[in-house]
């Protein structure tokens, strides 16, 4: 299951955090899985929350830790300790690292780091559950997640992974108002 994206599917509509997302999976261990929200960038820059004066936009990761920074990289030859995901994807590393490359050339790694706001978590057992209840779908396509469009992310793999869901594509951001 690690490096593989999980698609929500419209079963959860009206839950307000993983409605419409699309996760991945960067760490699978015998407590359970980590991933990631990639289609829910927030209203923030990283230079808001934290002493690096950067503008990377960051993206809502999921409702664990909301008060932490995570980050997935595509450079470990310049970010050591960083866990792998998939080939060329990376999970965290040496922050301070991370910080004094951006500092001394931030716009270089615009498309090379992605920054998050908490992360989605699941004990053993309880992603497996949600799956065979129909609330993800789960989906082995690698993308590149620097360079993505998120507003249209969900739609796009929903219909790819399920096309028998494509009616859904347009539902509304909050079906209980309607």
């Amino acid at each position: 299951m690690k490096g593989k994206l999980l698609i929500a599917t419209p079963d959860l509509l009206s839950d307000q955090i993983f409605s419409k997302s699309v996760i991945l999976i960067a760490d699978v261990h015998q407590d359970g899985k980590v991933g990631f929200i990639l289609n829910k960038p927030i209203p923030l820059t990283l230079k808001e929350i934290s002493d690096i004066k950067a503008s990377f936009q960051l993206f809502n990761g999921g409702p664990v830790a909301p008060d932490r920074l995570y980050f997935l990289h595509k450079i470990p030859d310049a970010i050591p300790g960083g866990l792998p995901v998939y080939d060329g994807l990376y999970w965290g590393g040496d922050f301070a690292k991370v910080k004094s490359l951006i500092e001394n050339n931030e716009s270089r790694f615009y498309n090379q780091i992605r920054f998050f706001i908490g992360y989605s978590g699941w004990g053993s057992g309880q992603l497996e559950r949600e799956i065979r209840n129909g609330a993800w779908v789960v989906s082995k396509r690698k993308i590149d997640i620097f360079n993505l469009n998120p507003k249209h992310l969900w739609q796009k793999l929903l219909i790819e992974t399920r096309p028998d869901l494509e009616l859904w594509k347009n539902a509304p951001d909050r079906p209980e108002l309607n």
